[in-house]
């Protein structure tokens, strides 16, 4: 999966606008395409939670650890709105759910000196206090769903297109991804039986999100 659609689901963060249980759940996926149609499905349910559930718990920690930067970023953005009610209340939103799926601020220095060129490690040790980070990531977008910020962000993005040239490797797959003309490279690996999306770490390797 490339570095534009990764994006694109981290642009997602601002749109969401409710979580529901539906998605991929603890459903056990037979294929690459089972678990990517329900991620789909997710997506369009606009419920990022069970959107979460179709990915490796490896993946999970990626894109719980962008949220967390993602959430950092924007609350001091809020901070720098001064008295101004709005940019108050949405830093006191993020911080709420920061604290309560466990990343208080004395957590948060654990990511201070992180080695930038291996995001897959420094991510996993940035959301090692989140027990859930499903539902950290689905409390997330709704937290960005109500920001002014939020709401200017391209709202017509949906986790669509084609998987095409499906390759199986024992516990891995490869796809390519087309749509509107574009073709992007997709992973899978299977974790205990089920079929799950795998997120390339290296997309990453540029940067976290907000630097």
């Amino acid at each position: 999966m490339n570095r534009r659609l990764l994006s694109s689901l981290l642009c997602c963060s601002m749109l969401a606008v409710s979580v529901s249980l539906s998605g991929c759940g603890s459903k056990k996926h037979k294929s690459p395409e089972a678990v990517f149609e329900a991620a789909k499905s997710a997506m369009a349910d606009e419920d990022m939670e069970g959107f979460m559930n179709c990915l490796t718990p490896e993946s999970q920690d990626l894109l719980a650890g962008a949220m967390v930067m993602l959430g950092t970023m924007m609350k001091g953005l809020a901070a720098l709105g001064g008295e101004d009610a709005d940019a108050q209340q949405s830093m006191s939103k993020i911080g709420k759910v920061l604290e309560d799926h466990g990343l208080t601020e004395d957590a948060m220095k654990k990511m201070e000196g992180a080695d930038e060129s291996d995001p897959a490690s420094a991510m996993k040790r940035l959301v090692e206090p989140v027990k859930d980070k499903a539902a950290f990531v689905g409390d997330m977008f709704e937290v960005f769903s109500g920001m002014e910020d939020g709401a200017a962000v391209q709202k017509d993005f949906q986790f669509k297109g084609t998987l095409k040239d499906i390759k199986i490797d024992g516990d891995s797959a490869s796809a390519v991804l087309e749509d509107g003309g574009t073709s992007d490279p997709f992973q899978f690996k299977k974790v205990k039986g089920s079929w799950l999306i795998h997120l390339d770490p290296s997309e990453l390797a540029g940067g976290f999100p907000g630097n």
